[in-house]
C-alpha cells in the first residue's frame, strides 16, 4: 500500500492507496490538525490508531509520499515515514 501525506498549514491528510494512477481510489482517508511540534512517535501512534479502527494494517504500508508547505513539520513526516517502511519517503516541497 502507498501512504500519501499532504501536509498544509491547517490539516495534514494520510490517505491510503492500493494502486497508483490517476483513477486509482483510496482506500482510507484521514486527517489530523497541523501541528509543527508533534515528533515520529505521535504521528506513528495516530496512524496506527487510525488503521487499526479502519480495519487495515499499517504493517501493509509500502511506500510513503509526502507534499509539504509547513517545513517544521518535514523531518517528523520523514522520520516516521522511514520508521513506518524502513525507506526513505518521496518529499515533494518545503526543502
Amino acid at each position: 500500500m502507498l501512504l500519501v501525506i499532504d501536509c498544509g498549514n491547517t490539516n495534514t491528510k494520510f490517505g491510503l492507496l492500493d494502486a497508483v494512477g490517476a483513477n486509482a481510489p483510496f482506500l482510507r482517508v484521514f486527517r489530523l490538525d497541523t501541528d509543527s511540534r508533534l515528533r515520529a512517535e505521535d504521528y506513528r501512534t495516530r496512524f496506527d490508531v487510525e488503521m487499526r479502527n479502519a480495519g487495515f494494517d499499517p504493517g501493509d504500508v509500502t511506500d510513503v509520499a509526502i507534499a509539504t508547505v509547513v517545513p517544521n513539520a518535514r523531518d517528523a513526516l520523514v522520520a516516521f515515514a522511514r520508521g513506518l517502511t524502513d525507506r526513505d519517503p518521496l518529499v515533494i516541497g518545503a526543502a
